[in-house]
């Protein structure tokens, strides 16, 4: 899941969830078995990381398709009035 905290004019954006001190002082006394309960928890914690991602982006691109879908008839009279004007040079453009 995409996190993104504001302070000031400060962004910061992190794409993995941050551990807890409990689990960062955990992982590094060396016990294996704490170890191996903050991998399942990250693997367990994927999923709903990559749903939350997945929705995100889905958002920006259907924002984005209608920001598009609303140029376009300010961008086809662009288009004609320069097609239209004398000094235009001839033949089709794209």
């Amino acid at each position: 899941m995409t996190r993104a905290l504001r302070t000031g004019k400060t962004k910061v954006c992190s794409k993995q969830p941050q551990p807890h001190y409990a689990e960062v002082k955990a992982i590094a006394s060396g016990n294996p078995m704490v170890i191996e309960k903050a991998r399942i928890d990250a693997e367990i914690a994927r999923p709903s990381r990559l749903h939350s991602e997945h929705q995100e982006t889905n958002y920006k691109l259907r924002s984005r398709v209608r920001h598009l879908t609303d140029e376009l008839p300010r961008l086809d009279c662009f288009l004609f009035h320069c097609r239209s004007r004398p000094d235009a040079p001839a033949g089709p453009h794209y």
